[in-house]
């Protein structure tokens, strides 16, 4: 399984200085490259799943467009859980493991930084398709 550690993007050595909790650990080693990996799957998931809400996203105005991506990602549980599938799909065995032991919290992680991802991608999904 390391297959899925050897193609995940490497990040700067500094995210894993400092006293950090296993969690933040995790967060930084495994969760981080897994997003900077899947990076155009979660754009173009996103994109898909405003396409199957009748394209609403298109017809808000720029400044709308981060509020309405927010609140589809925070409330709508089937995206959500589409999007967590993808960081955890990427997970070694090992990893997957320890992911379970704290669930409750890098499920939070994840979403936070999933969403932040697709926040920072936001002129790609401007793009209609």
């Amino acid at each position: 399984m390391s297959d899925k550690i050897s193609i995940r993007p490497a990040l700067p050595k500094d995210i894993l200085e400092g006293n950090l909790s296993k969690t933040e650990r995790f967060q930084n080693t495994t969760i981080r490259p897994i997003l900077k990996l899947q990076h155009d799957l979660i754009i173009a998931t996103t994109k898909n799943y405003f396409h199957a809400k009748k394209d609403a996203f298109y017809n808000l105005e720029i400044i709308q467009q981060e509020k309405y991506i927010t609140q589809q990602i925070i409330g709508d549980k089937n995206i959500r859980i589409e999007l967590i599938g993808m960081i955890i799909g990427m997970m070694t065995t090992e990893e997957y493991t320890f992911y379970t032991l704290h669930a409750s919290e890098l499920k939070r992680r994840i979403k936070t930084m999933t969403l932040e991802r697709i926040l920072s991608g936001i002129d790609e999904l401007r793009i209609k398709s």
